[in-house]
């Protein structure tokens, strides 16, 4: 098998998943399937790489190369949500317990009971206190979200063939396995918008959803004034960098490498920001805001002209 057959395999197996997803869940619930980006590693060295395997998302970082692939799963409002119009389908009640905190082996735990018209459950989840990304800030929110999403899975709300583990959940042991440079935000859970669409969606939900999705870009090519959180200062290895129009506005959509070898996608008012001077490969310095499920750059330079 050559190294572009072992790639079109991986997507050929990421989109089976992915069409699966959809297809095990009713159409009122897909906008609450998130399919979120992950690198596998494919080879164990560099080397260049064409065209056509730069589309389908192949890249290559620190002598290793990777391919961008998305895995989809269910948010917890979404489980939420399923759990609530059962509930009210069969007239019964739902409890969610109040969250008991312990400490097992130094970590502290956080458990929830749940009730739901399907039985009782219990799900539980580490409270990632120091921790960056949501924890950074929230880590005993999360690990409630998280609990909750796992109590509610244990009861098959949300299952689409990808295990029992949230979204949220993913996001938190993503954030604790590549440290400080994991800051891709865990999409909101009140809005249970998914960040990419499938073939198997509805023409109509499609363009609904397009639509949507370019108003938000828009918004963050205008820069949004509102609900914007400051996450900090963080080095990157610059990948690309495209610049696109928005409401006439230009705006750069870049992805950047973090140094563990994940790509992420920042948006950028071309207006205020420059890159005009800046190449592939660069290490670069970059103030990172979010705003939404966005990821803002509202500086970048040049890492070593950092003091």
């Amino acid at each position: 098998m050559s190294f572009k057959e072992k790639i079109q395999e991986i997507k050929t197996k990421e989109k089976m998943v992915i069409d699966r997803a959809y297809k095990n869940t009713p159409g009122k619930y897909h906008g609450y399937i998130l399919l979120l980006e992950q690198n596998q590693k494919v080879a164990n060295s560099t080397f260049e790489l064409s065209q056509d395997l730069k589309n389908m998302g192949v890249f290559s970082y620190n002598n290793k190369t990777y391919v961008k692939t998305h895995a989809p799963y269910t948010a917890v409002d979404g489980r939420v949500q399923m759990a609530v119009d059962e509930a009210v389908e069969n007239r019964e009640q739902i409890d969610v317990g109040e969250p008991k905190f312990e400490i097992v082996s130094e970590q502290v735990l956080c458990t929830i009971k749940v009730t739901t018209a399907r039985g009782v459950s219990y799900g539980t989840a580490k409270v990632g206190i120091g921790g960056n990304g949501v924890d950074a800030q929230n880590p005993f929110e999360n690990a409630q979200t998280s609990a909750l999403g796992r109590g509610l899975a244990m009861q098959g709300y949300g299952l689409i063939g990808t295990g029992l583990t949230s979204a949220e959940e993913m996001k938190a042991r993503e954030q604790e396995e590549n440290g400080d440079m994991s800051i891709t935000p865990t999409p909101s859970s009140e809005t249970g918008q998914k960040k990419h669409e499938t073939p198997q969606q509805p023409q109509g939900q499609q363009q609904g959803n397009a639509q949507q999705n370019a108003s938000q870009k828009t918004g963050q090519s205008r820069g949004v004034q509102s609900n914007i959180k400051q996450l900090g200062s963080y080095q990157f290895v610059l990948h690309d960098a495209k610049l696109d129009q928005k409401n006439g506005k230009p705006i750069w959509k870049i992805a950047a490498v973090t140094n563990n070898g994940e790509t992420k996608t920042l948006f950028a008012n071309a207006e205020s920001v420059k890159l005009d001077d800046f190449k592939q490969g660069d290490k670069i310095q970059v103030d990172v805001a979010q705003s939404g499920s966005a990821l803002l750059a509202t500086s970048i330079q040049l890492a070593q002209a950092v003091s």
